[in-house]
């Protein structure tokens, strides 16, 4: 009965946005609720908190299981398998890959609250990986399932990152590995990881604050006009908006994810 109330709710959200609603805002309230980094949501939104996390240091090997924990209260709200480049498939000079294996991508809430030009107060959990073939990928380094999965975090503060000779100050995306923990317990109980950076945050589209969180694999599509109302995207396709588009996808898109001005992007365009 849960599932189907979450679905009727999705639902009403896509038609009541394909309707033209206004998307007037409305404060959040209510205990366990953490307050927003930036403006309020638009009342039609779906309301989510902002998962905050620890970070290992870049010289840590484990986290405390009470650590971990963090990055399990999030809920997780869309889902894609999408096709990345096997280890080994890529072919440098002719810039092609010779066979893809699927990857899950989760968001988890809370993503869209992100603000890409000053990032989160804590490091914020926005989405898991995980390689569901039994090869690792090429360009994300993903091993597969069974030995591990990934936490995609947005850090606090900004750091410089070096653009067509020049710098700009964006919040750095940190990809957590988190070992199969049955196999790593210790005393204290601890779990193992590696934190790497898996690039910074930039804009991609502006739009209002949208529904509902989403984070890909999907390329920054500039086609969609920068009028348009916050969209909802499912299955490659932009919903709840006056346009309708095709997102074509390719092994190795960089991440991308629903943030406060509409949606943001790992990569540099």
């Amino acid at each position: 009965m849960r599932n189907r109330s979450s679905v009727i709710l999705v639902f009403a959200m896509i038609v009541a946005g394909m309707a033209g609603v206004s998307c007037a805002t409305t404060a959040r309230t209510g205990g366990g609720v953490d307050p927003l980094d930036g403006d309020s949501p638009p009342v039609l939104a779906l309301i989510e908190r902002q998962i905050y996390v620890e970070l290992p240091d870049s010289s840590a090997t484990s986290l405390m299981i009470s650590q971990k924990e963090q990055y399990d209260r999030g809920r997780r709200i869309v889902s894609h398998t999408r096709q990345r480049c096997a280890k080994n498939a890529y072919n440098r000079e002719a810039q092609t890959c010779s066979r893809g294996i699927d990857v899950q991508i989760t968001a988890v809430e809370g993503a869209k609250y992100i603000d890409w030009a000053a990032g989160p107060r804590r490091p914020q959990l926005i989405a898991w990986f995980e390689n569901l073939s039994p090869t690792d990928t090429t360009f994300d380094g993903l091993v597969p399932g069974r030995l591990a999965r990934y936490a995609l975090v947005v850090d606090s503060g900004l750091v410089e990152v070096p653009i067509t000779g020049s710098t700009v100050r964006r919040p750095r995306l940190v990809l957590v590995r988190f070992n199969d923990p049955a196999r790593h317990v210790r005393t204290p109980p601890t779990v193992m990881v590696r934190s790497t950076t898996y690039g910074h945050v930039f804009e991609c589209h502006r739009y209002r604050q949208p529904f509902l969180s989403d984070v890909d694999f999907r390329p920054c599509d500039r086609t969609v006009a920068s009028t348009a109302p916050a969209p909802f995207f499912a299955g490659g396709q932009i919903l709840a908006t006056s346009m309708v588009t095709s997102v074509s996808f390719a092994l190795d898109d960089p991440v991308w994810f629903s943030c406060k001005s509409g949606c943001c992007t790992s990569g540099y365009w």
